[in-house]
């Protein structure tokens, strides 16, 4: 994939959601979209330089991120599956299983 260098994660693109709230304090997730990693990727490699699918699999949706080397001329594709959230669960498997693909391609 040549010499590109994904960027690390900007301050703001960071969100925060609180998971757990007790007497003695909260617990509190740090997390990202699945936008921030379109927009990292868009920035790294083109918006024509890397592309995603979806499959099932076993009932598990698994995503493939590919980008093409131009040194190569191939696609060069991780694959990872998504879990499920609470909250519209087809939407969260499919954002998962992107993100998780995307931190295979570090």
């Amino acid at each position: 994939m040549g010499n590109h260098a994904i960027r690390l994660l900007k301050a703001n693109e960071i969100e925060c959601r609180v998971s757990i709230v007790k007497e003695n304090g909260v617990s509190l997730l740090l997390y990202k979209d699945a936008r921030v990693d379109q927009r990292i990727l868009d920035e790294t490699f083109g918006l024509f330089g890397w592309k995603r699918s979806h499959q099932c699999i076993d009932g598990n949706l698994y995503c493939t991120v590919a980008v093409y080397d131009k040194e190569t001329g191939e696609w060069v594709a991780k694959q990872d599956v998504g879990t499920m959230g609470y909250a519209e669960k087809e939407k969260s498997q499919a954002s998962d299983s992107f993100k998780r693909a995307c931190f295979n391609c570090v």
